[in-house]
Protein backbone atom coordinates (compact mmCIF):
# COMPACT_ATOMS: atom_id res chain seq x y z
CA UNK A 1 0.00 0.00 0.00
CA UNK A 2 2.97 2.26 1.04
CA UNK A 3 4.04 1.38 -2.33
CA UNK A 4 1.25 2.38 -4.32
CA UNK A 5 0.90 5.77 -2.29
CA UNK A 6 4.31 6.98 -3.06
CA UNK A 7 3.90 5.65 -6.57
CA UNK A 8 0.53 8.05 -6.89
CA UNK A 9 2.35 11.07 -5.03
CA UNK A 10 5.09 10.75 -7.89
CA UNK A 11 3.02 10.80 -10.69
CA UNK A 12 1.20 13.75 -9.45
CA UNK A 13 4.32 15.79 -8.39
CA UNK A 14 5.61 14.67 -11.95
CA UNK A 15 2.76 16.26 -13.74
CA UNK A 16 3.07 19.15 -11.64
CA UNK A 17 6.39 19.97 -12.48
CA UNK A 18 5.61 19.39 -15.97
CA UNK A 19 2.73 21.62 -16.24
CA UNK A 20 4.56 24.14 -14.13
CA UNK A 21 7.56 23.89 -16.78
CA UNK A 22 5.08 24.28 -20.01
CA UNK A 23 3.69 27.44 -18.16
CA UNK A 24 7.02 28.32 -17.35
CA UNK A 25 8.66 27.61 -21.30
CA UNK A 26 5.18 28.96 -22.99
CA UNK A 27 5.16 32.44 -21.05
CA UNK A 28 9.11 32.50 -22.02
CA UNK A 29 7.82 32.03 -25.63
CA UNK A 30 4.86 34.57 -25.63
CA UNK A 31 7.33 37.27 -23.56
CA UNK A 32 9.67 37.09 -26.77
CA UNK A 33 7.10 37.25 -29.38
CA UNK A 34 5.13 39.72 -27.49
CA UNK A 35 8.69 41.56 -26.98
CA UNK A 36 9.65 41.12 -31.10
CA UNK A 37 6.38 42.03 -31.88
CA UNK A 38 6.70 45.42 -29.64
CA UNK A 39 9.83 46.02 -31.26
CA UNK A 40 8.44 45.74 -34.95
CA UNK A 41 5.37 48.03 -33.58
CA UNK A 42 7.75 50.61 -32.21
CA UNK A 43 9.70 51.02 -35.52
CA UNK A 44 6.64 50.92 -37.55
CA UNK A 45 5.37 53.49 -35.27
CA UNK A 46 8.93 55.76 -35.46
CA UNK A 47 8.82 55.48 -39.40
CA UNK A 48 4.99 56.97 -39.39
CA UNK A 49 6.48 59.70 -37.18
CA UNK A 50 8.65 60.43 -39.02
CA UNK A 51 6.78 60.33 -41.83
CA UNK A 52 4.08 62.70 -40.07
CA UNK A 53 6.95 64.90 -39.41
CA UNK A 54 8.53 65.29 -42.92
CA UNK A 55 4.77 65.83 -44.29
CA UNK A 56 4.05 68.53 -41.58
CA UNK A 57 7.20 70.60 -42.60
CA UNK A 58 6.02 70.13 -46.22
CA UNK A 59 8.76 67.86 -47.21
CA UNK A 60 8.36 65.96 -50.66
CA UNK A 61 8.58 62.58 -49.73
CA UNK A 62 7.63 61.52 -53.31
CA UNK A 63 9.47 62.30 -56.99
CA UNK A 64 8.87 61.16 -60.39
CA UNK A 65 11.21 59.45 -62.87
CA UNK A 66 11.47 62.87 -64.64
CA UNK A 67 11.87 65.06 -61.35
CA UNK A 68 14.72 63.02 -60.45
CA UNK A 69 16.38 63.37 -63.94
CA UNK A 70 15.97 66.98 -63.69
CA UNK A 71 17.54 66.98 -60.68
CA UNK A 72 20.12 65.08 -61.12
CA UNK A 73 21.38 67.19 -64.23
CA UNK A 74 20.90 70.13 -61.30
CA UNK A 75 23.03 69.80 -58.94
CA UNK A 76 26.59 69.81 -60.47
CA UNK A 77 25.41 73.08 -61.91
CA UNK A 78 23.77 74.37 -58.64
CA UNK A 79 26.84 73.81 -56.38
CA UNK A 80 29.17 75.01 -59.14
CA UNK A 81 26.78 78.02 -59.52
CA UNK A 82 27.07 79.13 -55.97
CA UNK A 83 31.11 79.07 -55.62
CA UNK A 84 30.79 80.78 -59.10
CA UNK A 85 28.18 83.80 -57.50
CA UNK A 86 31.11 84.46 -55.40
CA UNK A 87 34.04 85.36 -57.87
CA UNK A 88 34.20 87.99 -60.37
CA UNK A 89 33.53 87.42 -64.15
CA UNK A 90 36.45 85.73 -65.78
CA UNK A 91 34.80 84.56 -69.38
CA UNK A 92 30.86 84.82 -70.28
CA UNK A 93 29.06 83.84 -73.18
CA UNK A 94 26.42 86.14 -73.57
CA UNK A 95 23.24 84.57 -76.63
CA UNK A 96 20.54 87.05 -76.93
CA UNK A 97 16.86 86.21 -78.11
CA UNK A 98 16.38 86.73 -81.81
CA UNK A 99 14.94 90.15 -82.96
CA UNK A 100 13.36 91.00 -85.90
CA UNK A 101 15.65 93.60 -87.80
CA UNK A 102 14.08 93.71 -91.44
CA UNK A 103 11.55 92.72 -93.49
CA UNK A 104 11.75 88.32 -93.23
CA UNK A 105 15.12 88.95 -91.01
CA UNK A 106 15.74 88.14 -87.61
CA UNK A 107 19.20 88.81 -85.74
CA UNK A 108 20.74 87.23 -82.74
CA UNK A 109 23.96 88.06 -80.84
CA UNK A 110 26.63 86.10 -78.78
CA UNK A 111 28.85 87.85 -77.38
CA UNK A 112 32.10 86.73 -75.94
CA UNK A 113 33.06 88.86 -72.89
CA UNK A 114 37.29 87.89 -72.04
CA UNK A 115 38.05 89.53 -68.74
CA UNK A 116 41.88 89.06 -68.60
CA UNK A 117 42.23 90.51 -72.42
CA UNK A 118 39.57 93.20 -71.79
CA UNK A 119 37.77 92.15 -75.04
CA UNK A 120 34.65 91.60 -76.09
CA UNK A 121 33.85 89.44 -79.06
CA UNK A 122 30.37 89.91 -80.83
CA UNK A 123 28.91 87.51 -83.50
CA UNK A 124 25.93 89.04 -85.39
CA UNK A 125 23.76 85.75 -86.43
CA UNK A 126 21.60 86.39 -89.15
CA UNK A 127 18.25 83.84 -88.95
CA UNK A 128 15.19 83.08 -91.30
CA UNK A 129 12.73 83.27 -89.21
CA UNK A 130 12.63 83.95 -84.86
CA UNK A 131 13.44 80.36 -83.56
CA UNK A 132 16.74 80.36 -82.39
CA UNK A 133 17.37 77.05 -81.19
CA UNK A 134 20.14 76.32 -83.62
CA UNK A 135 21.68 78.73 -82.38
CA UNK A 136 21.21 77.85 -78.95
CA UNK A 137 22.55 74.34 -79.83
CA UNK A 138 25.60 75.68 -81.99
CA UNK A 139 26.60 77.72 -78.97
CA UNK A 140 26.08 75.23 -75.97
CA UNK A 141 27.84 72.72 -78.39
CA UNK A 142 31.03 74.74 -78.68
CA UNK A 143 31.20 76.58 -74.93
CA UNK A 144 30.50 72.59 -73.72
CA UNK A 145 33.05 71.27 -76.05
CA UNK A 146 35.96 73.52 -74.71
CA UNK A 147 35.52 74.44 -71.46
CA UNK A 148 35.82 72.28 -68.59
CA UNK A 149 33.24 74.15 -66.43
CA UNK A 150 30.53 76.14 -68.28
CA UNK A 151 27.25 77.33 -65.86
CA UNK A 152 23.87 78.17 -67.40
CA UNK A 153 23.12 81.47 -66.39
CA UNK A 154 19.71 80.13 -65.31
CA UNK A 155 21.42 78.09 -62.89
CA UNK A 156 23.21 80.99 -61.46
CA UNK A 157 20.07 82.90 -60.89
CA UNK A 158 18.21 79.86 -59.14
CA UNK A 159 21.44 79.87 -56.72
CA UNK A 160 21.54 83.15 -56.08
CA UNK A 161 17.78 82.71 -55.33
CA UNK A 162 19.00 80.18 -53.02
CA UNK A 163 21.54 82.31 -51.30
CA UNK A 164 18.92 85.44 -50.68
CA UNK A 165 21.52 87.02 -53.27
CA UNK A 166 20.21 88.90 -56.18
CA UNK A 167 21.01 88.25 -59.77
CA UNK A 168 18.56 89.38 -62.64
CA UNK A 169 19.98 89.13 -65.97
CA UNK A 170 17.61 91.15 -68.69
CA UNK A 171 14.87 89.58 -70.49
CA UNK A 172 16.70 89.48 -73.81
CA UNK A 173 19.40 87.32 -72.62
CA UNK A 174 18.77 83.38 -73.24
CA UNK A 175 19.55 81.85 -70.05
CA UNK A 176 20.06 77.98 -70.95
CA UNK A 177 22.74 79.34 -73.45
CA UNK A 178 24.58 81.94 -71.84
CA UNK A 179 27.45 80.74 -69.59
CA UNK A 180 29.87 81.88 -67.24
CA UNK A 181 32.61 79.84 -67.90
CA UNK A 182 36.30 78.31 -66.35
CA UNK A 183 38.98 76.99 -67.12
CA UNK A 184 39.27 77.48 -71.29
CA UNK A 185 41.11 79.37 -73.40
CA UNK A 186 39.50 82.16 -74.59
CA UNK A 187 41.39 82.96 -78.04
CA UNK A 188 40.28 79.23 -78.89
CA UNK A 189 36.83 79.34 -78.43
CA UNK A 190 36.44 82.30 -79.88
CA UNK A 191 38.23 80.89 -83.18
CA UNK A 192 36.06 77.79 -82.47
CA UNK A 193 32.42 79.99 -82.17
CA UNK A 194 33.57 81.72 -85.46
CA UNK A 195 33.86 78.21 -86.97
CA UNK A 196 30.59 76.73 -85.57
CA UNK A 197 28.91 80.28 -86.48
CA UNK A 198 29.90 81.18 -89.51
CA UNK A 199 30.55 84.52 -88.65
CA UNK A 200 33.37 87.03 -87.88
CA UNK A 201 33.50 88.46 -84.78
CA UNK A 202 33.77 92.58 -84.20
CA UNK A 203 36.20 93.21 -81.18
CA UNK A 204 35.49 95.83 -78.80
CA UNK A 205 36.58 97.18 -75.54
CA UNK A 206 34.91 95.13 -72.07
CA UNK A 207 35.98 97.52 -69.55
CA UNK A 208 34.28 95.70 -66.54
CA UNK A 209 37.35 94.00 -65.18
CA UNK A 210 37.17 92.33 -61.61
CA UNK A 211 33.19 92.67 -62.40
CA UNK A 212 30.86 90.96 -59.54
CA UNK A 213 28.04 88.81 -61.67
CA UNK A 214 25.93 91.18 -60.03
CA UNK A 215 27.21 94.36 -61.57
CA UNK A 216 27.84 92.36 -64.99
CA UNK A 217 24.24 91.75 -65.01
CA UNK A 218 23.28 95.49 -64.31
CA UNK A 219 25.73 96.61 -67.27
CA UNK A 220 23.63 94.35 -69.74
CA UNK A 221 20.46 95.50 -68.50
CA UNK A 222 21.63 99.40 -68.10
CA UNK A 223 23.11 98.93 -71.61
CA UNK A 224 20.88 96.90 -73.13
CA UNK A 225 21.09 98.86 -76.54
CA UNK A 226 24.89 98.01 -76.99
CA UNK A 227 24.41 94.24 -76.32
CA UNK A 228 20.98 92.82 -77.92
CA UNK A 229 20.40 93.35 -81.96
CA UNK A 230 18.75 96.82 -83.13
Amino acid sequence: MSDLRNQVIAGVLSAAVGSLLTIIIGGVIVYFTLWADNRVIQERLAKVATLEDLVKRDVKIEATAEDLKYLRSQLPFARLASEELKKTVEVAVVTTRAQQTGDREWTSYVHLFDASSGKRTTFEVKLVGPDAKRIDQYVTGVVGQESKIAIPFGSMEEAATQTSTTLNFPAYVERQSSFAVRVVDAEKLKAEMSGILSVEGKVTKFESRDASWNSFAGELSQNAKKYRPK
